[in-house]
């Protein structure tokens, strides 16, 4: 290993010897200095050691050693020894180091650093390309230099700092594209890496190319100039658009209507009307449809009960009542929803005198059960069935019988419905051999559990496979399991049908109250003015179900939907929304409902067909439109870029002044001095040229001229309307100097956005101008 010296020495060799492979082994150590001597004597000492010719370093480097590694030489310059030192021998050096420093010590912690592992740095591989589309101004390393360093004593500094390009969203009306569509005559190069997907009126889908999977190939490159308009199927069943309007409409017979604090409209569902059973009303008793069975679920498990108790029955005593009352309404409903199976399987031409007696025992029908042994000859189990469901001695009684059968191995020889009805009145696998949870839950209610069970202990208790992705059973696990999740349950049947996701989250959450999303959050404000906290769980399933209706036709209803949005922007935007996508859809009938039925103001409807009028290039429709909304930046948008131009170029002045002239308050118009104004100025001016004025009304209609010119550049887009706007006002202009008073002082008028005509007759005008002005001088 090479070591390092303070200084160096004659007696030495074997750094003499050390230096020279230094001096051989490391080339690099191009810009070196010799020593310089600052001792008398030895400047006039002639014999020069190889020590006294090694040069200085002044920077670190690199000497491999015998094993083969490197250490690194720091920069030093060897001292001069005073004279008194110089004839001290190394040995009496050596003890004086050892006398003064802890030299062991050093030694030690010399040898533990070389005992260490040795750390490698990590060495990372700059690529040569990081991603496909990669760009030098991002900075991301697409242009790979091979940079070397001249030695090991030339640090390579780190890179260049690239800073990436940094993009903002400009304003529409700040864009310099805003009023330049017609510009682009590509689309597909215009919109290739800009353009998103939108989605249109009733799931229209607006795209470029085709829409396809990840993994599937397009013969349609997405760089076309077409913008394909798709359909999307939202609705998942094709369910008949009679039942959302039936339901919906009940939904808005019993939810008033109001503006909220923020003067936006919202729908309240009323406690008192709005519940399971108003909504089971709609469908007939003979309807055994999923969604009549679900309301009818309900109203059995969530509607208030009326016991008919007195106020001086304890709380104990109605909270008993309440929970027999709810549990046989519970029963009656199980009992009338199994009953379309059991007859199902009842017309089995095939079936026996004892399978008929189990399966009307799965309906709960004891009294045809009964009937039905009797018939079969069955006369004993008719009187045991009459008893099912008793008290727990008679079910100890069965059970004995069973076995006794079991300890003499005859069970195997009895009828297989004998011994299921047996287990039944046993209270003992009641529910083998049922395949549906329905009938299998009401076995457990009916003959497994006493009267006295309550029906969140029965359902605990219960367990049937495949019963999760049922929207009844989620119901009833809503009403028994209270840690059970209204998002769990709130799924959309199919694929995207929220209709009765909608309808049960209204009722349960915002009418009964019983549960919640997990999101909402914590209720803010005094205990008089307390605001409930915002779900954004209920405010996209009510998005959802909104887009839906609108995908069947159904606008009115849509409206109706978004406005149970909790937010009052977002419920304002979503409505103003809707109302552009299905302006085209607009009749009496509509209106009268949005304004009528759903108290949407007629601002919001005025807006949506201006919106509309504007897509089928009917500006002054939507000019008029807006003003009925009174929205005034939009008219006088409209205003100022299509219709006064067409008015200049026709001349009709007329119609400029009247254009302008339906804003009540200027004041209240963004940029009115500086657009709309002008137009107006310049009607005016053109009214009064016909009329006899004097010659400061002369003067004032010269400057209002110039001032134009310089002005109407940067507010008209039309080329036509402002070269004819142009070469009239620089007729006035020029007119006017020729008869101004001596006071009228002008500034050249802008001639950039004038033809060439109009500048020599300007120029002509000037000439003359100045001539007068000489002749009237000399």
């Amino acid at each position: 290993m090479a070591r390092f010296r303070a200084y160096s020495s004659d007696e030495s060799d074997d750094d003499e010897q050390q230096d020279d492979n230094v001096s051989e082994e490391n080339p690099f150590d191009a810009d070196e200095e010799p020593e310089q001597e600052s001792s008398e004597d030895e400047q006039e000492d002639s014999d020069m050691h190889e020590d006294e010719l090694m040069p200085v370093r002044n920077k670190t480097a690199l000497v491999q050693d015998d094993d083969g590694d490197y250490d690194v030489i720091m920069p030093q310059r060897e001292p001069s020894l005073p004279p008194q030192m110089a004839a001290l021998d190394a040995q009496r050096i050596r003890v004086m180091q050892t006398s003064l420093f802890r030299m062991p010590e050093e030694a030690e912690n010399m040898r533990a650093m070389m005992n260490m592992p040795e750390q490698r740095a990590l060495r990372v591989l700059q690529p040569h390309l990081n991603r496909k589309h990669s760009r030098d101004s991002d900075g991301d390393g697409m242009r790979v230099d091979a940079r070397e360093r001249a030695s090991f004593a030339h640090d390579i500094g780190p890179p260049a700092y690239r800073p990436s390009r940094k993009y903002a969203r400009v304003s529409t009306t700040s864009s310099v594209f805003q009023g330049h569509d017609e510009v682009s005559v590509d689309a597909g190069l215009s919109f290739g890496r800009s353009f998103r997907v939108g989605w249109g009126p009733g799931g229209i889908i607006a795209h470029l190319g085709a829409l396809t999977a990840p993994s599937a190939k397009s013969a349609i490159s997405s760089n076309s100039s077409i913008i394909n308009l798709t359909s999307a199927p939202i609705y998942s069943d094709e369910k008949p658009r009679e039942l959302s309007a039936k339901l919906l409409q009940h939904h808005l017979s019993h939810s008033p209507i109001s503006p909220d604090q923020d003067d936006v409209p919202f729908s309240s569902p009323s406690p008192l009307d709005l519940n399971f059973g108003s909504f089971a009303s709609l469908f007939p008793t003979t309807d055994h449809s999923y969604e009549a069975t679900l309301f009818r679920l309900g109203h059995a498990l969530f509607d208030p009960i009326n016991t008919r108790l007195g106020p001086e029955i304890t709380v104990d005593i109605k909270n008993c009542v309440s929970s027999l009352a709810r549990k046989a309404a519970f029963s009656a409903w199980l009992e009338h929803s199994v009953s379309p199976t059991v007859e199902s399987l009842l017309r089995n031409p095939n079936i026996t005198p004892t399978e008929r007696v189990w399966l009307l025992l799965t309906g709960n029908q004891t009294e045809r059960a009964c009937e039905a042994a009797m018939d079969g000859g069955y006369m004993k189990l008719a009187t045991l069935i009459a008893q099912a469901g008793g008290d727990l001695d008679f079910r100890e009684d069965i059970k004995s019988q069973i076995e006794v059968w079991r300890n003499d191995k005859v069970d195997v020889h009895i009828d297989k419905y004998i011994r299921r009805i047996y287990n039944i009145l046993a209270g003992e696998k009641v529910d083998e051999g049922i395949d549906d949870w329905k009938r299998a839950f009401g076995m457990h209610l009916w003959y497994a559990e006493t009267l006295d069970t309550s029906l969140g202990e029965v359902f605990g208790r219960f367990s049937h496979p495949g019963v999760e992705a049922d929207g009844q059973f989620a119901l009833l696990r809503l009403f028994a399991d209270p840690a059970w999740s209204l998002t769990h349950m709130l799924k959309p049947s199919g694929k995207l049908d929220y209709s009765l996701a909608w309808h049960l989250y209204i009722i349960i959450s915002r009418v009964i109250g019983v549960r919640d999303f997990a999101d909402r959050e914590e209720p803010y404000g005094e205990e008089e003015d307390e605001v409930e906290g915002h779900s954004p769980t209920a405010d996209l399933l009510t998005s959802m179900y909104s887009l839906q209706l609108e995908q069947l036709g159904l606008i009115q209803e849509a409206a109706f939907v978004l406005l149970h949005l909790e937010s009052s922007a977002g419920r304002l935007k979503a409505v103003k929304d809707l109302m552009a996508r299905s302006a085209p859809l607009f009749d009496d009938w509509v209106i009268r409902g949005l304004v009528g039925s759903l108290k949407l103001p007629m601002a919001w409807v005025n807006e949506a067909q201006a919106i509309h009028a504007l897509s089928l290039s009917r500006p002054f429709d939507a000019y008029k439109l807006y003003l009925d909304a009174r929205m005034w930046a939009p008219a006088h948008d409209i205003a100022v870029r299509e219709l006064a131009p067409e008015a200049v170029i026709r001349r009709d002045i007329n119609t400029l002044r009247e254009l302008f002239s339906r804003f009540p308050a200027h004041e209240r118009v963004e940029g009115w001095s500086i657009r709309g104004k002008l137009f107006v100025d310049y009607a005016e001016l053109f009214s009064k040229l016909s009329e006899e004025k004097s010659p400061e009304e002369t003067d004032n209609v010269t400057r209002t001229a110039n001032r134009l010119i310089s002005l109407l550049p940067d507010v008209v887009y039309d080329p036509v309307a402002l070269d004819e706007m142009l070469r009239e006002l620089v007729k006035v202009v020029d007119k006017g100097r020729l008869v101004a008073s001596k006071g009228l002082a002008l500034a050249a008028p802008q001639l950039a956005y004038v033809d060439g005509p109009t500048r020599i007759s300007h120029l002509r005008a000037v000439g003359v101008k100045r001539f007068l002005k000489t002749v009237q001088v000399n």
